[in-house]
């Protein structure tokens, strides 16, 4: 677009600092990786004055987006008293090996890759 990365940032609302570390996907400082949400990918369209969709649109289907929702251990506790079948599954979980969860968790991949799509 042919602005600076500081007159980017501005247009977004963001932090000069912010942009950098979202083009390399990763905190240098921290080293860890960093995975925008909605909200910023919304800053940043409009930043480049387009619609949010057509952002996400361009961005590689294997970029992660944050969804602002990261779920605690008393979400996860209320989620396995919410369903009783999960339930069922966590407490049988506690009787098998490294090796029969590893098993579990392809079998729930490939469900889920086979009736919802990657």
């Amino acid at each position: 677009m042919g602005l600076s990365q500081r007159e980017f940032a501005r247009r977004c609302g963001l932090s000069h600092g912010t942009i950098p570390i979202l083009e390399k996907g990763y905190n240098p400082q921290t080293g860890k990786v960093v995975v925008p949400d909605v909200p910023t990918y919304q800053k940043l369209a409009d930043g480049m004055r387009m619609p949010l969709q057509e952002l996400l649109d361009m961005i590689d289907q294997t970029e992660l987006i944050s969804l602002g929702t990261t779920m605690t251990d008393t979400d996860r506790i209320e989620a396995l008293h919410q369903n009783p079948k999960l339930c069922m599954l966590f407490d049988r979980q506690r009787k098998m090996s490294d090796e029969d969860i590893d098993k579990m968790l392809q079998l729930a991949d490939w469900i889920t890759k086979e009736n919802y799509g990657d």
